[in-house]
């Protein structure tokens, strides 16, 4: 009888996306972030490097201005302002501010990682990615939802995608990008406004606001190459 009285209030305590499929998950992160204009955010990245067995974590703020637009601004240990992205939908700009020194190339969102794109406002979850429940059952969070994304276009820069999700706001709160050789990116996001109120300047750069910056331009990237299925 106790056992039947535990598992009654287990199951009406239960998180309510526990009874939506990964499909329906996505299809739920994908309206949250189609009706937000402007999406705020802090994070924190995390990349492993399994060549050289390096783990380097970086923080900071980034800003998107759907569709397209975003701004990333990374601190340094001692919270300074240390590097800044900004892309306005077609040019990216670089800004290593220690350095004085700017970065220019034309680039499309299909040339960001597939994720930031979708957030930046590009790209689809349910049309672009296979989405299943991991596979891995040590990779689910307690009280949130956890979905994997596999492209369906093979690609040669990762394999597949782990979202975390908190599902009283469907926002992305991690996100862990898997590639062939195995490192891993994760970022990490926290305080997630997706009403911000964001004016336009704050996409793009602006010379005049650093005149002892040198400027370099570089040429489009080249598109990765596809893996074969």
């Amino acid at each position: 009888m106790r056992a039947l009285i535990v598992l009654a209030v287990l199951a009406f305590v239960a998180p309510a996306h526990a009874q939506v499929a990964p499909a329906g998950i996505a299809a739920k992160v994908e309206a949250t972030y189609k009706d937000a204009a402007s999406v705020t955010a802090s994070f924190t990245k995390t990349q492993v490097n399994v060549a050289f067995g390096t783990t380097t974590v970086t923080s900071g703020t980034v800003a998107f201005q759907r569709p397209g637009k975003m701004a990333w601004e990374f601190v340094d240990k001692k919270k300074q302002r240390d590097t800044e992205f900004l892309f306005d939908g077609k040019d990216g700009w670089m800004i290593r501010h220690k350095n004085k020194e700017v970065i220019q190339q034309s680039m499309s969102a299909t040339d960001l990682p597939a994720v930031i794109a979708f957030l930046a406002g590009s790209g689809s979850l349910t049309k672009d990615f296979a989405v299943a429940a991991p596979k891995d059952k040590s990779q689910l969070v307690p009280g949130a939802a956890v979905i994997e994304l596999t492209p369906k276009a093979p690609s040669a820069s990762f394999e597949r995608v782990l979202l975390v999700i908190d599902p009283r706001a469907w926002t992305v709160t991690r996100s862990i990008v898997f590639v062939p050789s195995g490192d891993q990116t994760t970022y990490t996001f926290a305080n997630v406004d997706t009403k911000a109120k964001l004016d336009a300047p704050r996409f793009t750069f602006d010379a005049s606001r650093y005149p002892l910056y040198k400027i370099q331009k570089f040429p489009p990237p080249t598109a990765p190459a596809k893996r074969k299925p």
